[in-house]
């Protein structure tokens, strides 16, 4: 609904901020939103198989305007994909550090207690290229350091004026 909204507003641009999103669920869902694409990305589960493509869900809502991605280097997993998905299909910009390196599919081995063993398991690939991504991290377009505390504190964002100077450059 915020896409829409903020479309039908005439936004100029979007900005995601994914800084130290710590993986989940929904990049497809958000990607088939923001971007064409029959494929959103793909995972090669074993390494020898054929790559399994991730098909987009629903249609795009947002209409064709910029969009950046704000990450860092505690992204990872569904963060990573959404960022690789729209890197490729939407020409998105990426904006920070680069992330953690979990663009990985994983699989779930329960132990003893009810513990479990998580292990990457597969690797995913970018919609368009087709590749795994080195470090199976997203490397920013625009590497700008974190923020340090002082300058959070006094109400200044490195990383958001250097998006949104990405995105007044469009």
């Amino acid at each position: 609904q915020a896409f829409i909204a903020l479309g039908a507003q005439a936004a100029r641009g979007l900005i995601i901020d994914l800084r130290s999103a710590l993986g989940g669920s929904g990049e497809v869902a958000i990607a088939s939103a923001l971007c064409d694409g029959d494929v959103i990305y793909s995972i090669q589960q074993p390494l020898t198989a054929p790559a399994r493509a991730v098909k987009r869900e629903g249609e795009r809502i947002w209409p064709d305007r910029p969009i950046i991605i704000l990450v860092n280097e505690h992204v990872i997993s569904a963060g990573e994909g959404l960022a690789l998905s729209l890197r490729e299909l939407a020409h998105a910009k990426i904006v920070g550090r680069t992330t953690g390196g979990g663009l990985t599919e994983m699989s779930f081995v329960p132990l003893a207690d009810g513990y479990v063993l998580t292990i990457p398991s597969g690797v995913v690939l970018g919609p368009l290229s087709g590749k795994d991504q080195p470090g199976h991290a997203i490397k920013p377009d625009t590497e700008v350091p974190n923020p340090s505390i002082e300058e959070l504190l006094g109400g200044r964002d490195r990383q958001l004026d250097a998006a949104r100077a990405a995105l007044l450059s469009k």
